[in-house]
């Protein structure tokens, strides 16, 4: 692996039971691109893709407090323990299909750092991480998806040799009253 992780920080490979740490992490992340969403669907993703074979790797640093039941809020408003080790980015991994050859291959579902811990090479590690993991596999690819406008983790996917294979496009369609739809459509 390239990315040596700083002196200051320790990696620990987490499990199912991180579930309630995973689904925080996973409303932060999505909370910074999209502030006005609460992630309502996140609990649901979690459930149905956490397991003994998608991985969890946590990266944590020593906390500010002594005592590991107060509580705080972290910059994007979310409360959380804090313990003598304090969890500042994690990923987690699974596995997709690749869609033009049916091939399996690894696939980052979720790789988040704290604002305050951000270029430090703390994702650039787990970057390595993961494609160690896909190696290991035996997997020819790993895959992501990404916002649009997370320019900065485009940057460095990019910076990373990530290419873009396929755009996921998206339109709003208003809602039609369910009788209105059903003479209109038949």
């Amino acid at each position: 692996m390239s990315a040596s992780l700083p002196s200051n920080y320790r990696v620990r490979l987490g499990s199912p039971l991180d579930r309630a740490r995973l689904l925080q992490f996973a409303r932060r992340a999505y909370r910074e691109i999209e502030p006005d969403r609460n992630g309502e669907t996140l609990p649901t993703t979690i459930d149905r893709y956490l397991s003994l074979t998608t991985p969890v790797w946590w990266i944590e640093t020593s906390g500010e407090s002594d005592n590991p039941n107060a509580s705080h809020s972290d910059s994007a408003g979310l409360p959380h323990l804090r313990s003598s080790q304090t969890a500042i980015a994690c990923l987690w991994l699974g596995t997709a299909t690749t869609p033009t050859d049916g091939e399996l291959r690894a696939y980052i579902l979720l790789i988040y750092v704290a604002p305050d811990h951000r270029r430090r090479g703390l994702a650039s590690y787990l970057l390595d991480q993961a494609e160690a993991w896909a190696k290991q596999r035996g997997d020819h690819q790993i895959g992501l998806q990404v916002m649009a406008q997370n320019t900065a983790a485009i940057a460095l996917y990019r910076k990373r040799g990530y290419t873009t294979i396929s755009q996921w496009m998206s339109k709003p369609i208003e809602p039609i009253d369910q009788l209105e739809g059903l003479h209109t459509l038949g």
